[in-house]
């Protein structure tokens, strides 16, 4: 069900109601799934990006008592800078190595450069698979480019 929302969110025209119903439905849902919270996070970075309360719906994903490493993973790797999110996201940068500071690295693409490249450079000594992702960043990103940041 939760990919068929996805599927039919991209034809919605009016997204500040997509997402406060998206809100509504994470704040009020007992019953509420970790495939549930990850695909209402992958409808926000596609479709919602831009939106006044997209960082609100981003955050209360990231804290939902049901969200799990994998969730808050897809939260961190979008480009959102508001909410506290950078703060987040150097949480787990320090000297951690899972797919929260994975997700975190890729995040941290929509800071400005100088300031990513210098915090990256420290994180990628943690572990080789964190080498290898900030390396990626580090080369491959044009932070401009990103819709996500707000």
């Amino acid at each position: 069900m939760s990919r068929r929302l996805y599927s039919y969110s991209k034809h919605v025209e009016d997204i500040s109601e997509l997402t406060a119903l998206l809100d509504a439905f994470v704040q009020t849902t007992k019953t509420v799934t970790e495939d549930q919270l990850f695909w209402i996070a992958k409808i926000a970075e596609d479709f919602l990006q831009g939106n006044a309360g997209c960082s609100k719906l981003l955050l209360r994903l990231y804290e939902h008592q049901k969200a799990t490493p994998v969730v808050q993973a897809k939260v961190l790797e979008m480009g959102a800078m508001k909410a506290g999110f950078q703060d987040i996201r150097e949480k787990h940068l320090q000297g951690s190595s899972d797919w929260r500071a994975w997700a975190s690295i890729v995040g941290s693409a929509s800071m400005p450069k100088g300031a990513r490249n210098q915090m990256l450079k420290y994180v990628g000594k943690a572990s080789r698979m964190n080498r290898v992702v900030t390396a990626a960043v580090m080369k491959g990103t044009n932070a401009s480019s990103d819709p996500m940041v707000e």
